[in-house]
């Protein structure tokens, strides 16, 4: 039981992971940004980057709904299988592997809010913690504020 668990766990977050790619080079394609032209940040997944290294702008709401319609759209594009892999991975997705006899993942409820929230949380925003370049660095090293 203990390597079907690592396995499935291994198989969600190389899933997590080509799902987050794709998102960032969606927040990198958007360059409408709140911070305006001086502030040398040229993307949303900049602004992203700074606000979770930094510090979180008074418009974050905006930038967390960007981010799960992104998400949710990308996470939708998933088959059932690999849906059912994401969301074991999530609270509710544990209990029920555990509480559940039947093991059918036809039988799985999948809910993609729980499984955005996951890989937002352990995949996206990770990786935004550790992004870096330059602009990002000169940007906090300034300390400015997003507004």
């Amino acid at each position: 039981m203990e390597v079907e668990r690592t396995l499935v766990r291994e198989f969600a977050m190389q899933l997590a992971e080509k799902v987050v790619r794709k998102a960032i080079a969606y927040f990198q394609s958007l360059d409408s940004t709140l911070s305006g032209e001086s502030s040398g940040l040229l993307s949303v997944w900049d602004e992203i980057c700074v606000q979770l290294q930094f510090q979180e702008s008074h418009f974050w709401s905006a930038y967390e709904s960007i981010i799960s319609s992104a998400m949710r759209s990308f996470i939708g594009e998933l088959k059932t299988p690999e849906k059912v892999a994401l969301s074991l991975q999530t609270p509710v997705g544990s209990e029920w592997c555990y509480d559940n006899e039947d093991k059918s993942y036809k039988s799985f409820p999948i809910c993609d809010d729980d499984i955005v929230e996951f890989v937002v949380s352990e995949v996206l925003f990770e990786k935004a913690r550790n992004w870096s370049n330059s602009r990002i660095r000169l940007y906090i090293q300034a300390g400015y504020e997003l507004t």
